[in-house]
């Protein structure tokens, strides 16, 4: 397992089957009371052979070949490339490269959806660009600009410039915006696109989840809405759950078929504020924050791919729970009070109102409380190295 706490809490009712690899030695998912085996191995950033030859190597000590899970693109970047090494030692599914380099390259993925005829946005890439004037004739204004890949964007001089908030979209209301954003970009080697922007709040944008087969059928699917994001336009994730949406669950399916997607998948949607209409967003070929959520509702995908990978007997689940959310306290805090207070969504007491569900929390629990604990000392570090300047 090459991911997180959120991945990790999926397989909480197993206990000594489970290798947590970190490529973090500060990562504090390995101090999970449910984390009984872990390794350090060099991470992504290094070169891939190192750890993809550490992967092998921990491989070879079990009776039979494990699954493997992953949880970010660096990650999935490096399994795909190096998949007939890993394949004798591993059991995973993924879909041919070539779709995931298409998919996880918003440039790539822009072709293909023209070539699929998939519902995206208006879009214009990096090597279209001429001057804003023409930007926005082709996709209109306002819009964004989002980076090809998410690899070091967020920490790019021009998320810095962008006042160094985890920004995953750029948004201009003009062309003076847009040229400006531009302007930063092609300081850097990052490639980027330009996208319509389809009017309505981040709460306007879904998710369809589901782990495909080899015949790009879906084992079990669930739909999650956003609640809050920080920031609030373009941000990460913050508060969210999970809904019942048969439009989104009917148009993921046949996007997941026309395709030809294997393995976990996500793929985000918006629904345009004044038409109704559904845009595909991005699609994600790796496990992700979202699947503890559903399995805390009913659906462990994780685990329906483990049974699904090892040739086991698994039951379809027909249904699922709606009212836990999944929470990101202090990201959530910081948003309010720097965003959906100000601009006047919320106030104290309805962003208070709005926590009353039952909750999961992306760090936190209280059958597991050391990488909380952990987390908040590497906090309190990091404030007091801030404002003492030691």
């Amino acid at each position: 397992m090459l991911g997180d706490l959120n991945m990790l809490r999926s397989f909480k009712s197993i206990k000594d089957d489970i290798l947590l690899v970190v490529t973090d030695p500060g990562d504090v998912t390995r101090h999970s009371r449910h984390c009984t085996n872990f390794s350090i191995l060099p991470g992504a950033d290094s070169p891939d052979f190192d750890l993809v030859q550490g992967l092998v190597s921990l491989a070879k000590d079990f009776a039979e070949k494990p699954v493997l899970y992953y949880g970010n693109d660096e990650h999935l970047f490096v399994l795909t490339r190096n998949r007939d090494r890993l394949e004798p030692y591993f059991r995973f599914l993924m879909p041919a490269q070539d779709l995931i380099e298409d998919c996880t390259d918003k440039v790539r993925f822009l072709e293909l959806a023209r070539q699929k005829q998939l519902p995206t946005p208006k879009e214009i890439n990096c090597s279209d660009y001429t001057n804003s004037r023409e930007a926005g004739a082709k996709v209109g204004f306002p819009c964004i600009i989002k980076p090809a890949v998410h690899k070091g964007w967020l920490d790019s001089t021009v998320i810095r410039d962008a006042g160094g908030k985890p920004l995953k979209i750029l948004f201009a209301a003009n062309e003076q915006e847009l040229d400006r954003w531009v302007t930063s970009i092609k300081k850097t080697d990052l490639e980027f696109i330009i996208q319509e922007f389809i009017p309505g709040g981040e709460d306007e944008i879904y998710s369809f989840h589901t782990f495909a087969d080899e015949n790009s059928q879906p084992l079990a699917c669930y739909v999650g809405k956003k609640v809050r994001t920080y920031p609030s336009i373009g941000g990460v994730s913050t508060y969210v759950g999970l809904i019942h949406n048969s439009e989104i669950a009917r148009l993921g399916n046949e996007a997941v078929k026309t395709l030809q997607v294997k393995g976990p998948v996500k793929i985000d949607f918006k629904k345009h504020a004044r038409t109704g209409k559904y845009y595909i967003l991005e699609l994600n070929l790796r496990y992700n924050l979202w699947n503890y959520l559903g399995t805390v509702c009913g659906i462990n995908l994780p685990m329906l791919a483990y049974r699904h990978l090892s040739g086991l007997h698994y039951d379809t689940p027909a249904d699922y729970k709606t009212n836990v959310k999944w929470l990101s306290f202090g990201d959530d805090f910081r948003s309010l009070v720097r965003y959906y207070r100000p601009e006047k969504e919320y106030t104290i007491g309805s962003w208070l109102w709005s926590l009353k569900s039952p909750k999961i929390y992306d760090i936190f629990a209280w059958d597991d409380p050391l990488p909380f604990i952990i987390n908040l000392g590497y906090y309190l570090k990091a404030l007091a190295t801030r404002l003492t300047g030691k």
